[in-house]
């Protein structure tokens, strides 16, 4: 467990395993092998990497989320290396986020719904009505509406300005996960956080082609 946590830091900080092992006086040999659990960590090395990452010991005692892989992406000409840390930030941000709303007794029950199959405009109206919404009139307040109806959304801040955002579902609860912003401001914010709403209420089971789940999650958007 310890080593999938050592990783799960170390790529969400965006570092490579030479980066960390410099910076803690390893070789990526040494940091290979506790991430594979082929070894274990002394204290003066875990305290090292929690001070390299900037994480508290008591991260690297927890389970981790294992958040499924993300539905689709927005922006997917980030390279690999660029999702795989922004990905894992997401991870260790919502992470966070549901320990917080556990440690606080907050039950957020779920209000949307798997509608795979629907129209994205079908979808979009059952889905105003899961969350209180009028059928014909502007949205107001959408993030705030999403967090009522059970959804985690977080706003990467410091993370690579060309992520518009990503989504996944983990125990069934929506997780959509925004990018810092760019130009357009609130509004394209609010059109990400709708179109990766529809890849968690569309998308689910997969069996879609990314060009078309685009087009749909644009037109529930």
């Amino acid at each position: 467990m310890i080593g999938e946590r050592v990783e799960l830091a170390r790529v969400a900080r965006g570092m490579s395993q030479r980066d960390l092992g410099s910076a803690i006086g390893v070789s990526p040999m040494a940091i290979s092998k506790i991430e594979s659990g082929q070894s274990i960590p002394t204290f003066e090395t875990l305290r090292a990497i929690c001070d390299a990452t900037k994480l508290s010991p008591s991260f690297f005692d927890r389970q981790s989320l294992h958040l499924p892989p993300p539905l689709y992406r927005r922006r997917s000409s980030l390279g690999k290396k660029a999702l795989k840390h922004v990905e894992a930030l997401g991870s260790l941000q919502v992470e966070a986020i549901l320990c917080a709303w556990d440690s606080a007794g907050i039950r957020l029950p779920v209000r949307t719904r798997n509608l795979a199959g629907s129209t994205p405009e079908d979808a979009a109206i059952a889905t105003r009505r899961l969350l209180g919404l009028p059928d014909d009139k502007p949205v107001d307040h959408l993030l705030a509406a999403l967090e009522q109806a059970g959804c985690v959304v977080h706003q990467l801040a410091h993370s690579d300005e060309r992520l518009d955002g990503f989504s996944t579902v983990h125990s069934d609860r929506p997780v959509i996960i925004l990018g810092p912003g760019r130009e357009g401001g609130g509004d394209r914010q609010r059109m990400t956080a709708a179109h990766e709403l529809a890849h968690t209420v569309l998308h689910q089971r997969g069996g879609v082609e990314h060009s078309q789940a685009e087009t749909e999650a644009d037109q529930f958007a």
